[in-house]
């Protein structure tokens, strides 16, 4: 397990970028949270959703991957009135996610069990704010405020207010984290 830190360190012009992140139907300034997953239990994108409405409405979500909870996701954005603050992009190549991630603000998994994860080395790499659990393989590379940062288990509370810590970083502070969370 790891990751080709080559693909996701690759540089995309500001004009991509930007093209990318209007696709996704959001407001111009929006905090964009994304996440690379199977849409399982394990992986809980549930309480990512359910943390939306306690959060600022620019704060949306782009979900990567399909799987068995997909139509039971989009009927939760729903009951939480949200559906216009998150899309679900399905599967996506090894091609396009590297672009996405660096078209979004901050990676989120917050994960009931893992192994060791490769999407949170992923996103690392491409120099997002990373979310995870104290679950599994996650402590052995995620430090809270020095290599990402810690939501607690299925707690759409804890995910809103790790959301905020990170939108109030200084654009220094983010640079030191990604510099440790490459090391």
């Amino acid at each position: 397990n790891g990751a080709d830190v080559k693909r996701f360190t690759q540089t995309y012009t500001a004009q991509e970028l930007q093209a990318l992140r209007e696709s996704f139907g959001f407001q111009e300034h929006a905090t964009i949270v994304v996440t690379s997953s199977r849409l399982v239990v394990k992986n809980d994108v549930e309480s990512v959703i359910k943390a939306l409405p306690l959060l600022p409405e620019d704060v949306c979500f782009v979900v990567c991957g399909a799987g068995e909870l997909e139509e039971h996701l989009k009927e939760i954005t729903k009951e939480c009135h949200v559906e216009k603050r998150v899309r679900f992009l399905g599967n996506r190549s090894h091609d396009e996610l590297p672009k996405i991630l660096h078209a979004s603000d901050i990676f989120i998994r917050p994960s009931i069990t893992e192994g060791l994860g490769c999407s949170f080395l992923e996103s690392m790499a491409a120099g997002l704010p990373t979310i995870g659990t104290r679950v599994g393989g996650i402590p052995d590379f995620l430090e809270d405020g020095k290599t990402g940062f810690f939501c607690e288990v299925q707690n759409p509370q804890s995910i809103a207010d790790t959301i905020v810590r990170i939108q109030h970083l200084s654009a220094e502070e983010k640079n030191h984290i990604h510099n440790n969370a490459m090391e």
